[in-house]
C-alpha cells in the first residue's frame, strides 16, 4: 500500500468530493489489503445540526455526534464486541490511538481505532478488524493514513465553507503575487507563467502586447504592468480605441488647438500629453484606422508629435501597453495593420488564456466575486458547495471571466434559502452534467414493468458513462441526482453488474 499514492489520490478529490464521499473512497483503498476483515469510518456531526439521533446516543462531548459514514467488510456476519464501541468513542473523544492486540476469536485477530484530526480539531475515527495481530509498524502505517484522510476530510469540508481559503495551493507564493498584482487571481501554470513575465517586464520601459479573448482580464494585466513599473506614481491613461470615432483618433490621442476644426472652441491635451512620465494604455489597438497607424508609429519610434492646429513639436516620454482580441499578424498579412508598427507594438508580448483552458481557477475566482457582491448588495455571504464548482468548471465560458462575474452576480441575486443556482446555456456544457434519454413516441405511456426496464436501462447507461464509479463529483450517482447509498441499493435490487 503506496500511502503517497493515496495521499495524492485523496487531495485529487478534495475539490469534487464531500467528506463521506472520500471517507468511502479511502476506505476503498486500504480494503484492497488482504489482511483486513473490516474497515469503518465515522466522522462527527455538530449535535445541532444532526438530523438521525432523537437522543444524544452517538454523542462524543456534548456538542457533536459520531456517524458511521463509510465501511466495507468480508465478514458474513457482525462481529459483536461490547469493547469496541467503547472503544471507538473514547478514541474520538481522547484523539488517541486505541488497540486490542488479540480479539481471542477463531479469525479476528486484532482492532484498532484511528483518531481522524488534522489542525488538532477531531473530525472523526477510522477503526479496522484485522485477521492477524497488527505490528506496530503496520500500525504506524495505518495512523498516517488516518491523518492523510483526516486532511482530505478537513479541506473538503472547508471548501464547502469558504473554497478560497481552503484550496490545496502548492505554491503560496502564487496568491501573494496575485493579491499583489491587481486582483489577478489564479493558481493555474497559466496564470503562474502571466505573473512570472508581468514580474520581468514591468521594470522596464518596453512595449508591452497584450492579447487573449474578450474577458479574459487584459486590463487588469495592464494595471498590474503599471503599478509594478517606476512610473507607478505617474498616471496610468487608458483608451479603448474601438470607441473612438473615425474622424476624431487624431484629436484623442495628439489634442487639438482652439479652431482647429469645426467645434474646436478650445485647446485640448491629447491621450499622449496626459499619459507623460506614465503609461498609456491602449486597448482593442487592432481597431485604430490604418491611416493613423503611421502617426502613433512616429510618436513610438521618436518620442515627440503635434497637436491638431498646431506646428510646435512637442516631446514625449511615455510607456506603451496595447491589448486586442484580434489576431494582428493576420492583420499584417491581410494589409489592414501596418507591420513596422505591429513589431514596435510586439516587443513583449503577454497572451492570456481562456477561462476555458485554466478550470482550477474558476472556484477562487468565483469565491472572489461572492465576497465582493455579497459586500455590494449587503447580503449574507453564500457559500459555494462542490456541486456548484463542479457545475461552474464544466462551463466552457466563451464570455470569459467578465461572463463568470455575470453569472454569479445573477445567482446571487435570486439565491434563495442560502443556495446558489447558475443559469448556463446547455450547448456550452463542456463535460457531462446529465443523462437524457431519448423516447421514439414522446406520447407513449409507459406502464409499471416498462417504467422499471427504462429505470434500470438508465442507471446502466450511467453508469457506463461513468466508468462504474459510484461516488464522487464524476460519479453515476451524482450524474442520475441521487444518493450514492440510494444507487448501491437499486444496483443490488436490480442485480445490475458493477
Amino acid at each position: 500500500m503506496d500511502i503517497k499514492k493515496i495521499q495524492k489520490f485523496l487531495n485529487g478529490l478534495v475539490t469534487k468530493c464531500n467528506p463521506e464521499e472520500i471517507a468511502q473512497e479511502a476506505i476503498s483503498l486500504i480494503f484492497q489489503q488482504a489482511n483486513i476483515a473490516q474497515i469503518n469510518i465515522s466522522l462527527k456531526l455538530p449535535f445541532s445540526r444532526c438530523t438521525d439521533c432523537d437522543k444524544p446516543k452517538n454523542c462524543v462531548n456534548g456538542t457533536s455526534c459520531l456517524h458511521k459514514v463509510s465501511t466495507q467488510t468480508k465478514l458474513h456476519k457482525p462481529f459483536i464486541n461490547n469493547m469496541i464501541n467503547k472503544m471507538i468513542y473514547k478514541c474520538a473523544a481522547s484523539d488517541r490511538l486505541q488497540f486490542i492486540a488479540d480479539l481471542q476469536d477463531d479469525y479476528l485477530k486484532s482492532f484498532a481505532v484511528f483518531p481522524l484530526t488534522y489542525l488538532k480539531e477531531s473530525l472523526g475515527t477510522m477503526d479496522l478488524l484485522s485477521f492477524i495481530s497488527l505490528s506496530q509498524a503496520e500500525l504506524t502505517k495505518f495512523n498516517d493514513i488516518a491523518n492523510i484522510i483526516a486532511s482530505a476530510v478537513y479541506n473538503s469540508r472547508e471548501l464547502a465553507k469558504n473554497y478560497i481559503n481552503t484550496l490545496n495551493i502548492k505554491d503560496n507564493n502564487t496568491v501573494v503575487a496575485c493579491q499583489k498584482n491587481n486582483e489577478i487571481i489564479g493558481i493555474s501554470a497559466s496564470i503562474n507563467a502571466v505573473l512570472k513575465q508581468i514580474n520581468l517586464v514591468a521594470p522596464t520601459d518596453a512595449a508591452v502586447l497584450i492579447s487573449g479573448e474578450s474577458g479574459t482580464g487584459k486590463e487588469l494585466i495592464a494595471n498590474a504592468i503599471h503599478r509594478n513599473s517606476k512610473r507607478a506614481n505617474m498616471q496610468l491613461v487608458k483608451t479603448n480605441c474601438a470607441s473612438i470615432p473615425r474622424e476624431l483618433y487624431e484629436s484623442e490621442f495628439f489634442g487639438h488647438a482652439q479652431g482647429a476644426f469645426t467645434g474646436a472652441i478650445k485647446d485640448k491635451n491629447g491621450r499622449f500629453q496626459l499619459a507623460h512620465q506614465g503609461t498609456l494604455f491602449l486597448d482593442e489597438i487592432g481597431e485604430i484606422p490604418l491611416e493613423l497607424q503611421s502617426k502613433l508609429l512616429r510618436v513610438l519610434q521618436e518620442g515627440e508629435y503635434e497637436k491638431l492646429g498646431e506646428t510646435k513639436t512637442r516631446k514625449i516620454n511615455v510607456r506603451i501597453v496595447c491589448a486586442t482580441n484580434r489576431n494582428l499578424f493576420d492583420m499584417v498579412k491581410k494589409g489592414t495593420f501596418r507591420k513596422d508598427l505591429y513589431y514596435r507594438l510586439n516587443v513583449f508580448p503577454i497572451e492570456l488564456p481562456a477561462l476555458k483552458n485554466r478550470i482550477e481557477d474558476i472556484p477562487i475566482l468565483a469565491e472572489t466575486f461572492i465576497q465582493k457582491l455579497c459586500l455590494k448588495y449587503d447580503i449574507k455571504h453564500i457559500n459555494l458547495n462542490p456541486q456548484n464548482i463542479y457545475q461552474l468548471q464544466s462551463y466552457s465560458w466563451p464570455g470569459n471571466v467578465r461572463e463568470l462575474q455575470n453569472i454569479i452576480e445573477r445567482a446571487l441575486i435570486e439565491s434563495q434559502n442560502g443556495t446558489l443556482k447558475f443559469y448556463l446555456p446547455h450547448n456550452n456544457i463542456t463535460n457531462i452534467n446529465h443523462c437524457q434519454i431519448k423516447i421514439d413516441d414522446k406520447n407513449k405511456i409507459l406502464n409499471e414493468n416498462e417504467m422499471r426496464d427504462f429505470e434500470i436501462q438508465n442507471t446502466i447507461r450511467a453508469l457506463k458513462i461513468c466508468n462504474h464509479k459510484i461516488y464522487g463529483i464524476d460519479g453515476a450517482a451524482n450524474l442520475l441526482g441521487i444518493k450514492p447509498t440510494t444507487l448501491n441499493s437499486r444496483i443490488k435490487k436490480w442485480k445490475i453488474n458493477n
